[in-house]
């Protein structure tokens, strides 16, 4: 997922690539691809995956153009819910290391 473009299903190719993605670890689910993140979270360009049309090998497929949003328009997003280099242990609380890719049925 990590680099993947973004692309409408009208043709035209984003700009934005997939940067990181969005979990919430409570609800088991994937809650946004980040886009861009400028500094501060609440400044990230987020594309919401309910908004996600398909996923192919190449590019994230979106109907709308503007599926890609702020996140500070998503109630409850924070960086908190980001996954890339978040710190993993063992349920004996012995350290992993960080997280550095996920699969994950779409």
């Amino acid at each position: 997922m990590i680099g993947k473009k973004i692309a409408p299903l009208t043709g035209d190719v984003h700009a934005e690539h997939v940067r990181d993605l969005i979990f919430d670890a409570e609800g088991r689910q994937l809650l946004a691809l980040l886009t861009d993140e400028d500094g501060w979270f609440h400044a990230a360009r987020v594309l919401p995956y309910d908004r996600v049309h398909s996923i192919g090998e190449g590019a994230v497929m979106i109907g709308d153009p503007d599926a890609v949003v702020s996140a500070r328009d998503i109630p409850g997003l924070s960086d908190d819910h980001k996954l890339i280099d978040t710190m993993l242990t063992t349920t004996e609380g012995d350290d992993l290391g960080s997280l550095a890719d996920l699969y994950f049925d779409e």
